[in-house]
C-alpha cells in the first residue's frame, strides 16, 4: 500500500513531525513517500495521506489544505492531518478538517503537537522528544488501522504508567 506524507517547505518543525510520522507508518509495513507541497503539484493516487498544515502563516496553510482538496486522485482516501503550533492549532485543525470534509474527503484523525520555547509564537520554537515519540506512533496507528492491523502496546507496565493508583 502507497501513502504519502506531505507539509509545507520551510517549516522546519512540521518537517521534523513529517519524518517521524513517515517512520512511524514505515514500521506499520506501509510503503510510504515524503513530499513537500511543493514538490507535489497534484497528489498521487494514494490511499493514504498524512497532511501536514503549518500554524505559522495562512498562505502555508492553505497551501496544503487545497493541494489536498484540489487532488482528485485521494477522493477515497483516508487522510490524517497533524499540525504544530502555539496557541490556536485546535482551531486551524477544525478549519482544515472542515474544508477537506466539505470537499468529501475523509478525515479520519488528528495529531495536534504544541511547540515549546521563547520564538515559538514565530514558528521558531522547539518540538520535545515525546512529541517527536507522539507524532512516530501517529504514523504507525494510522498506518496500521488502515492496513487492519493492531499495534500492541510495548508493555503492560508502560501502558499504565499514566493511571493514578
Amino acid at each position: 500500500m502507497k501513502a504519502v506524507v506531505v507539509f509545507p517547505p520551510g517549516d522546519f518543525l512540521l518537517q521534523q513531525l513529517a519524518e517521524q510520522v513517515c517512520a512511524g507508518a514505515r514500521e506499520a509495513g506501509a510503503e510510504v513517500e515524503l513530499i513537500s507541497t511543493s514538490e507535489a503539484p497534484q497528489l498521487a493516487a494514494s490511499k493514504l495521506v498524512f497532511l501536514g498544515i503549518s500554524a505559522y502563516g495562512l498562505s502555508k496553510r492553505l497551501e496544503s489544505v487545497s493541494l489536498a482538496a484540489g487532488s482528485n486522485n485521494i477522493q477515497n482516501a483516508s487522510i490524517r492531518l497533524f499540525c504544530v503550533h502555539s496557541g490556536s492549532g485546535k482551531k486551524i485543525l477544525e478549519e482544515a478538517q472542515q474544508l477537506l470534509e466539505s470537499r468529501k474527503l475523509s478525515v479520519k484523525s488528528t495529531l495536534l503537537i504544541e511547540c515549546k520555547g521563547l520564538l515559538k509564537h514565530f514558528g521558531r520554537g522547539v518540538v520535545g522528544e515525546g512529541d517527536l515519540a507522539r507524532a512516530r506512533a501517529f504514523g504507525e496507528r494510522g498506518a496500521a488501522a488502515f492496513l487492519g492491523r493492531r499495534v500492541p502496546p510495548e508493555n503492560e507496565k508502560r501502558r499504565i504508567s499514566g493511571y493514578l493508583k
